[in-house]
């Protein structure tokens, strides 16, 4: 029976994209992570099973994947050194600190050509004695502090929806497994004693 990445990962202490990292270094696949496509050289190890899961009414319930395992016998062709297995870790935290760090610039873009095409939420930062100057005579707030106070409870409520979001299942199966067969089994010997029996 064949092993995912992850597994044949496990007993050199790799996860799946280091292992994946190292079957490609050593020639066993090409590409790029999510598109891997097996060589020459990994094609007498690898076995490839398409699956479609559909028809569904979304997008997402008919999806196309591919599971790839390997033979047991890949670990005797692979270089397993303490070497080669620290070369691929530090190689893969480089490529994940590089793409985090595009992420992050793309962002701060982002943030700076939103800010400048939103001149009413931040306006251009004014000397301090404009700033006292310009509160609202009715509540005395300034139009920045209250944009914050709009953001801040938006954010908020943004996180409070996400983690009920997130929740639900897990109270689903607590539901399920638990109450549910609670008070059935209450019910149950509730009607045993009415009836005697």
């Amino acid at each position: 029976m064949g092993k995912s990445a992850r597994i044949l990962g496990e007993d050199l202490g790799l996860n799946s994209q280091e292992m994946n990292q190292l079957l490609k270094d050593q020639g066993f696949l090409e590409g790029a992570p999510g598109a891997y496509v097996v060589t020459e050289k990994g094609a007498p190890f690898a076995k490839e099973t398409d699956f479609h899961r559909g028809p569904g009414g979304y997008s997402w319930y008919n999806r196309n994947w591919t599971q790839r395992t390997w033979d047991e016998s890949i670990k005797d062709a692979l270089d397993t050194s303490p070497e080669s297995c620290q070369a691929v870790r530090d190689a893969v935290a480089e490529a994940r600190r590089l793409k985090w760090d595009a992420i992050k610039a793309e962002r701060a873009e982002a943030d700076v050509a939103f800010r400048a095409s939103r001149s009413d939420l931040f306006p251009i930062e004014k000397p301090e004695s404009a700033i006292s100057d310009s509160t609202d005579s009715e509540n005395g707030l300034s139009g920045l502090a209250v944009a914050g106070i709009f953001a801040g409870g938006a954010a908020l409520l943004a996180g409070i929806g996400y983690r009920v979001y997130k929740a639900v299942p897990h109270v689903k199966k607590w539901w399920n497994t638990k109450v549910v067969p609670f008070f059935s089994e209450e019910k149950r010997r509730r009607d045993q004693r009415i009836t005697g029996g």
